[in-house]
């Protein structure tokens, strides 16, 4: 794993130069910039959408606005095939694991992930914009580990970019680590939805004293309040989900005709 990636490497530049149309195609807002510090660790936990277009949205934009490489913590099936897994790494994303979040966030990397994972992001229309990440509390191991408090932050279009046609799980998604779950029936064509990212409050960890060095394993004894600080994130998100959806009631949009 790099320990950091420059955000004026090759690989980055081309990802930056691929991704760049991505930006004005759905009118990217990011809002809340005032709880993200320009330095130092940062650890931003956010809410997934279908074939993970928020990261391809979410991750150039915050280049664009810190100059830094956000390091994302992806499925490790993703690395198994050697061209992806080198691709991936090149630009900064890692094997999801709580180790690597630990140590990139303890060299002051910008840190993104996604708790709910495969199961987030492969939801239907009646799910929008609600977490599904099954109390999985592994991203509150990690920022009690390495000391770094949580910053929530919501994604709100990306769930309506893609057309559903059916709900019911129709496509298997057997290839993302999960040969039970499958994906709903859906339009492949990306609509112009304006994508409004916001950034919360950071979610301040609990006090925990001397119980608990930092870098080290979360002993048997801290498991509980480990859980509840992943529920105040949850919680902090979920609010931040619906307070953003609140104040951008209409996000399809009709683009400017060329000529």
């Amino acid at each position: 794993m790099k320990p950091s990636i420059s955000i004026d490497s090759w690989s980055v530049k081309a990802i930056r130069r691929a991704l760049s149309p991505l930006h004005r195609y759905f009118d990217v807002q990011l809002e809340g910039l005032e709880h993200v510090p320009e330095q130092g660790p940062v650890f931003l936990v956010g809410n997934h959408a279908l074939l993970g277009i928020d990261s391809f949205v979410l991750f150039p934009a915050l280049m664009r606005q810190f100059e830094r490489v956000p390091r994302g913590l992806a499925l490790r099936t993703l690395f198994d095939n050697p061209v992806m897994g080198k691709l991936l790494h090149e630009v900064g994303i890692v094997p999801g694991s709580r180790s690597s979040g630990v140590a990139l966030l303890r060299g002051g990397q910008m840190v993104v992930t996604y708790p709910g994972g495969m199961s987030d992001s492969v939801k239907g229309r009646n799910k929008r914009y609600t977490l599904q990440w099954q109390e999985r509390c592994g991203f509150a191991h990690v920022a009690l580990r390495a000391g770094v408090p949580v910053t929530p932050v919501a994604a709100v279009g990306p769930d309506e970019i893609f057309p559903i046609l059916s709900d019911r799980g129709l496509l298997p998604v057997s290839f993302l680590g999960d040969r039970t779950s499958r994906a709903p029936a859906f339009l492949p064509v990306a609509r112009p939805v304006r994508c409004v990212f916001r950034f919360g409050k950071p979610v301040q960890l609990p006090d925990l004293g001397s119980a608990l060095n930092a870098g080290q394993e979360v002993p048997e004894s801290l498991m509980p309040q480990c859980s509840l600080y992943a529920r105040e994130v949850e919680s902090a998100l979920d609010r931040l989900i619906q307070d953003t959806l609140r104040d951008h009631p209409k996000r399809l949009r009709l683009l400017p005709r060329r000529g």
